[in-house]
C-alpha cells in the first residue's frame, strides 16, 4: 500500500483494497436481484446520482458470520470483510498521522454506491460540497468528521473527484484507480465534487467516522428562550435561507469568466488547475 498526499490532510492510499476482482464480481451479481440478499440490501435510488445500498460494518477486527455452504452469502461476507479491513487500516493511519482525537466517534457503516453516465444531464455528477452538514452546525446530534472513499473500479470515462483548494484558488482533480482509498476531513474547507461520468459506471464505497455533538451553548439558550416548536421553526427557516443563498455549495468560475449567480451555490474563483499524481 502506497500513501500519497494530494494536498494537506487529503491522503490517498493506493492498492489498499484486497480481493478487488472478487469484490467487483459480487457487486455486479448483487445488481441482478437473482439471489436472496443475505447481508446486502436492495439497490435504491441515490438522489438522482445513481443507485446505492447501505450495509452494516462489523467492528474493527471482527468478521461477518454467515453460511459457509452458501457461495453467494460467502461472497457478500468477503466484500464486507475486505472493505471493512481497508477502511479501518487507512483511517487508522490517517487518524494517527493527523492526531485526531475520537472520544465518542463511530462509523456510519458501508454505503455501496454506483454513479451512472451523467455527462448529458449536468455539469457535475455531484456538486462541490462538504460532507459535514454546515446548516446544522450548532445543533446537537451526529456530525461527520472524517470521510473515507474506497474506489472499486476504473473502467469508465470521467468521474474525477475534484477539490477546491481555498488557500491558493486551485482546482485539484484526481482520477481514482481501482483499489484507491481516499481519506480527508468532512468539514470546511474541503469542498469536493465529482465530475460527470462520460461513459460506463463508477462503483465506490463511502464510509465516515462520525461523532456525537452536544450542541452549542447558544443553540441550547435559544431553545430555552423560544421553546421547542418555535425554535425548530426558526432553525428550519435559517437552514432553508442558507441553502438558497448557496452557503454550503460552490461552483467554479474559471479565469476570464464572469461570475454567475446560481441558486443554492456561491462562486469559487479559480486561479489555477492541477491534476493530482
Amino acid at each position: 500500500m502506497e500513501k500519497v498526499s494530494i494536498y494537506p490532510k487529503v491522503n490517498l492510499y493506493r492498492n489498499a483494497i484486497p480481493n478487488l476482482d472478487e469484490i467487483m464480481k459480487i457487486v455486479k451479481k448483487s445488481e441482478s436481484n437473482e439471489q436472496p440478499s443475505y447481508h446486502f440490501e436492495e439497490w435504491k435510488d441515490w438522489y438522482g446520482f445513481g443507485t446505492f445500498m447501505g450495509i452494516p460494518m462489523p467492528a474493527k477486527g471482527k468478521s461477518v458470520p454467515t453460511d459457509p455452504k452458501n457461495e453467494y452469502a460467502m461472497g457478500q461476507k468477503l466484500f464486507i470483510d475486505s472493505i471493512s479491513e481497508a477502511y479501518y487500516n487507512c483511517t487508522q493511519d490517517y487518524i494517527d498521522e493527523w492526531d485526531y482525537q475520537l472520544p465518542n466517534w463511530h462509523n456510519m457503516g458501508i454505503s455501496l454506491c454506483k454513479y451512472n453516465d451523467s455527462s448529458a444531464e449536468r455539469d457535475y455528477a455531484m456538486h462541490y460540497h462538504t460532507d459535514w452538514v454546515g446548516s446544522k452546525r450548532d445543533q446537537p446530534g451526529l456530525k461527520f468528521g472524517v470521510t473515507c472513499t474506497l474506489y472499486l473500479n476504473d473502467d469508465y470515462e470521467g468521474g474525477e473527484i475534484s477539490f477546491l483548494e481555498a488557500e491558493t484558488g486551485n482546482v485539484i482533480d484526481h482520477k481514482p484507480k481501482a483499489g484507491d482509498v481516499m481519506v480527508f476531513p468532512s468539514t470546511e474547507p474541503y469542498y469536493h465534487a465529482v465530475l460527470p461520468i462520460k461513459s460506463g459506471s463508477k462503483y465506490l464505497v463511502r464510509a465516515f467516522w462520525c461523532y456525537e455533538f452536544d450542541g452549542t451553548p447558544e443553540w441550547h439558550a435559544n431553545l430555552r428562550k423560544y421553546g421547542l416548536d418555535a425554535w425548530a421553526k426558526m432553525e428550519k427557516e435559517r437552514e432553508e435561507q442558507e441553502r438558497a443563498a448557496g452557503r454550503w455549495h460552490k461552483h467554479v468560475v474559471k479565469p476570464g469568466e464572469e461570475a454567475k449567480q446560481i441558486h443554492g451555490s456561491t462562486p469559487f474563483v479559480m486561479h489555477g488547475y492541477r491534476e493530482s499524481r
